[in-house]
């Protein structure tokens, strides 16, 4: 993954020195940069400057895996907030919310272009469950509560883009199932168009990776693991949604802690209502008379999917033939 410049905790305080006044030999010396990446001041000046020197990219939100800070931009959060410490380890998302604190501090946040630190992954569905839905929780808490904050956009247009993309799919396994039941559903070669973009964005994406091999590129062009993941994290966006909207208080961090050991079926929550949510529209689908189904439903859904599906092939081509100048992930 990308190492970010100047950003985020660079080791965890223990949760024990919650109550200690944070100073900076609390940070190691040697993870912390100079203030001379996140010099306060004009953004637009220090953000041409900046990039010139280092080649790096301002990004609004920073990875919570390992970054670098500057000492100076770390006292002045947790100044500024009135906070023990720069982060909150309360938080599910401290590492988005300190983003959020230092560009409103007056620093930038930089992703590095050259620099790497290669992290494991969750190896399992319920281990990843329990990270992802820790999250996503978080980060929709963090964007509830600042809906307008700008480092946040890029959230919030990521949330649209799965409702979305779930949505799509549970249109197109309701329709299909239904125009076959009742022996109405066309095939038109025009169709494949979307997969095809989706196969050669994943391959784009799939060769910029540094250290790719054979299983990344099978993956890339396969379509259907890339679309069973997908299928995945629109489970995680529900399910973090929900707890969110309705779900009230609840520790992520056990949760998560948990599904690691191998302990609980909460990854199972997800398919399991979206079977049983597209069981009952169907059901009441085949209670309507045929000359219902046949004259609004199903022209009405596949005309909307249809302009869904093209917004957002064009959307993949914009992607897709966007140059990327030789970047690496």
């Amino acid at each position: 993954m990308r190492w970010p410049r100047c950003s985020r905790r660079s080791s965890p305080v223990p949760r024990s020195a919650a109550s200690q006044r944070f100073s900076p030999s609390m940070i190691p010396r040697s993870r912390v940069l100079s203030p001379r990446g996140s010099s306060p001041g004009s953004a637009r000046s220090s953000r041409r400057s900046t990039s010139r020197r280092w080649h790096h990219r301002v990004i609004p939100v920073l990875g919570g895996q390992f970054s670098l800070f500057s000492v100076r931009a770390l006292e002045e959060v947790a100044k500024r907030e009135n906070q023990a410490t720069p982060w909150i380890m309360k938080s599910e998302v401290e590492d988005s919310l300190l983003s959020l604190q230092i560009k409103s501090a007056g620093y930038e946040t930089m992703l590095s272009a050259s620099a790497r630190a290669y992290v494991g992954g969750m190896t399992t569905l319920r281990s990843l469950d329990g990270q992802q839905v820790k999250w996503n929780s978080g980060a929709v808490e963090l964007m509830r509560s600042n809906p307008r904050h700008p480092s946040l956009t890029q959230r919030w247009m990521e949330h649209i883009s799965m409702f979305f993309n779930g949505y799509n799919r549970f249109a197109f396994a309701f329709l299909l199932i239904s125009s076959l039941s009742i022996s109405a559903f066309e095939f038109y070669p025009i169709w494949i168009a979307p997969t095809v973009v989706a196969i050669l964005l994943n391959l784009k994406i799939a060769l910029k990776i540094r250290s790719r091999n054979f299983r990344d590129i099978l993956f890339a062009v396969l379509f259907v693991p890339a679309e069973l993941y997908l299928w995945v994290r629109i489970g995680h966006f529900v399910r973090s949604w929900w707890k969110s909207l309705f779900g009230g208080q609840s520790d992520n961090w056990a949760a998560q802690a948990k599904a690691e050991r191998g302990r609980g079926n909460a990854y199972l929550v997800a398919p399991i209502i979206e079977v049983l949510v597209l069981a009952v529209c169907l059901f009441v689908q085949f209670k309507l008379p045929i000359a219902v189904q046949t004259a609004v439903i199903l022209p009405l859904g596949w005309w909307s999917l249809a302009v869904l599906t093209v917004t957002q092939t064009c959307i993949m081509l914009v992607s897709l033939l966007r140059p990327t100048h030789g970047a690496k992930v």
